[in-house]
């Protein structure tokens, strides 16, 4: 036993070098490669194999293989994030070219195309199949552009962005406007892929584009071109213009439109703007304009025609269009118009200018009468400027009470009785001293501030009738009143008001004097003021008869109490047999028609005399008596001997 103790011991210490030594082979051959526990090792592998690549924070030395497969799994993580990326990408893509609203095609190499989207086929028609290995332009595009696709695909300078608009047809053969993209795609090594077409239907779009500009270019009850449009073309014509290219710029205005518009309503005024400016473009050539300005003026540019003759022609032509009755709504309309006109380049001028020389011509057009038109002269635009400094001191004379009326009486030359006085309107300028009414009215006629002159007549009357009656002296009073100052809106209101203001004097007292012209161009207006007059007791005079048309059958028409024969007849009755004859015809008819009759412009006792013999007892003039201040009324009146006429020498005013 003794001798196997150091045996046992032997082996024991043996064994104790053999476990030393394998383990440190385990360490060194096994354990230091792996980089830790085996088992930490195996549960990474089973993690990796099932897919789950998130960091667990395992660590290892580095270069073993526990470290490399971390680095692998960290690896293997960021792959899969990039294709998890892609994939997203590649799904919104796809999202995008099955929904865009937008038409979508690819093509290969060869312009052939190889996908198309959906919303392709819903905008063509074409479905997908019948798009596969076709060409675009077989498919309807760009039909009216001849080898569109093959220029942009064959030709370098297309291999770029194209985009633009074309007209293509879809798979029923309808038309429609389309919005196209074309681009070529490349490679990241700059190698051909595809090209690709982009587009969308914008017909609908276009045509409210269209209509948006037409409305802003166009006047939305006559579908005319407006002022824009119109000054646009004359800037172009302007523009291509030369010394041998004359063309004409022409200022149209109506002249007896707003009765039909204040007696009849807008709807009827806008139907016959709409006729008139049908009848209007039809009456001149393709190749020159006519504009609508508002209300009723129109402008024209006339190219077709090359001198004053010619323009004159087409003036003619648009003047007779205007005066053919209008028939709307069963009733017959009439219509006449002043037109102004200046011609390039013998006014070589910008647009505006241009237009306010046709403008000012047209005012001279209308002051003469209307109905006819008026060239435009240098000098009466300087007349114009004068006019319109006029204007602006015949203001500044209502605000500073420098108007007056001066009256003149009307007497029964076979009985002696004074039946009237007429108030005539003088100014009393602060440096051109007294003013006859022929010397600032006709400034004034056709513009508003005729009407505040008549409005200060009126007052200035009525003031004057009370004054009178509170003395004793019932006086008939006759005023006159515009043509403009007639036909606005308001005047009937007005002149009630202004009778409420002054009640001491009654209707029957006040004569309104309108002339003939202006009775007959709106008779059917003016015979409704006259009958509504009536009513206030307000009686009517029709002023400078035969001075005008000379129609003697309105005298039936206009329900008028009394008829003025012209002076120019009384003057030259006496020599001139056809003024007598008309004087004894308006006698006659008016007595016929019970209408009252006087005479204006007696100067004699002479006249007179022929005047009673021809049966017209009613006269005033010089030689009954000037117009005088309202002072001298009363002592004229107390001392007046009607049968007494003034010399000769005496008549000068």
């Amino acid at each position: 036993i003794s001798r196997l103790y150091p045996m046992l011991l032997a082996g024991s210490i043996f064994s104790i070098i053999l476990l030393f030594l394998a383990g440190s082979v385990i360490r060194r051959l096994v354990l230091e490669p792996l980089g830790g526990d085996p088992e930490k090792a195996s549960q990474l592998v089973s993690k990796i194999a099932q897919g789950d690549l998130s960091d667990d924070e395992t660590e290892a030395e580095a270069g073993t293989l526990i470290d490399n497969m971390v680095k692998m799994r960290a690896h293997l993580r960021s792959m899969v994030s990039e294709l998890q990326d892609n994939a997203a990408r590649l799904s919104t893509s796809s999202s995008v070219f099955a929904n865009v609203h937008d038409g979508i095609f690819i093509t290969n190499a060869e312009a052939r195309i190889i996908e198309v989207n959906p919303a392709f086929t819903k905008i063509t028609g074409y479905e997908r199949d019948d798009c596969i290995d076709q060409q675009p332009e077989s498919l309807g595009f760009a039909h009216e552009i001849d080898d569109f696709f093959e220029q942009y695909f064959k030709s370098t300078e297309y291999r770029g962005v194209w985009r633009g608009e074309v007209w293509n047809l879809n798979k029923s053969g309808k038309q429609y406007l389309a919005w196209l993209d074309m681009f070529p795609v490349f490679t990241e090594s700059g190698e051909f892929r595809h090209y690709v077409g982009i587009f969308a239907d914008i017909t609908k779009a276009k045509e409210q584009q269209n209509q948006l500009e037409h409305q802003a270019y166009h006047d939305a009850l006559t579908k005319l071109p407006n002022r824009i449009r119109f000054t646009q073309q004359l800037e172009k014509t302007i523009s291509n213009a030369n010394a041998k290219n004359a063309f004409a710029v022409c200022y149209l205005d109506l002249d007896n439109f707003k009765p039909i518009n204040d007696n009849h309503g807008h709807q009827i005024g806008d139907q016959l703007l709409v006729l008139l400016a049908s009848r209007l473009k039809n009456a001149i050539n393709k190749k020159d304009m006519i504009a609508r300005f508002g209300g009723d003026e129109f402008a024209l540019l006339l190219t077709s025609a090359k001198n004053n003759k010619d323009f004159t022609k087409v003036l003619d032509k648009l003047i007779a269009e205007i005066e053919k009755p209008f028939i709307i709504y069963n009733e017959t309309f009439h219509v006449s118009a002043s037109i102004g006109y200046t011609i390039y380049p013998n006014d070589k001028n910008e647009p505006d200018i241009l237009l306010r020389h046709a403008d000012n011509a047209m005012y001279h057009a209308k002051t003469q009468g209307g109905r006819h038109y008026h060239l435009f002269d240098p000098q009466l635009e300087l007349l114009s400027r004068s006019q319109h400094q006029i204007g602006e001191e015949i203001v500044r004379a209502l605000e500073h009470d420098e108007f007056r009326l001066h009256y003149q009486p009307q007497v029964n030359i076979h009985t002696g009785e004074v039946i009237a006085f007429e108030g005539l309107i003088r100014w009393h300028h602060p440096l051109q001293g007294l003013l006859l009414p022929g010397e600032f009215l006709p400034s004034i006629e056709h513009t508003p501030l005729i009407a505040n002159i008549g409005n200060w007549v009126i007052e200035s009357a009525l003031k004057q009738l009370t004054e009178w009656n509170k003395q004793g002296h019932k006086i008939k009073l006759a005023i006159n009143i515009a043509a403009y100052h007639l036909t606005e809106e308001d005047f009937m209101q007005n002149l009630k008001q202004s009778l409420m203001q002054y009640p001491e004097v009654s209707g029957t007292q006040l004569s309104l004097e309108i002339t003939e012209s202006a009775a007959i161009n709106d008779i059917n207006n003016v015979t409704n003021i006259i009958k509504t007059s009536k009513k206030l007791g307000i009686t009517f005079a029709i002023d400078d008869f035969g001075a005008g048309y000379s129609s003697l059958i309105y005298l039936r028409k206009l329900p008028v109490d009394t008829i003025k024969i012209d002076k120019s007849f009384v003057h030259d009755m006496l020599n001139n047999t056809e003024d007598l004859a008309v004087i004894a015809s308006v006698v006659t008819l008016s007595k016929e028609f019970k209408r009252h009759v006087i005479a204006e412009g007696v100067e004699s006792k002479t006249e007179a005399d022929k005047l009673l013999e021809l049966g017209c007892k009613l006269a005033q003039g010089f030689g009954i008596s000037k117009p005088m201040p309202v002072e001298m009324v009363l002592d004229w009146l107390a001392s007046n001997n009607p049968f007494e006429f003034a010399s000769s020498e005496a008549m000068t005013d």
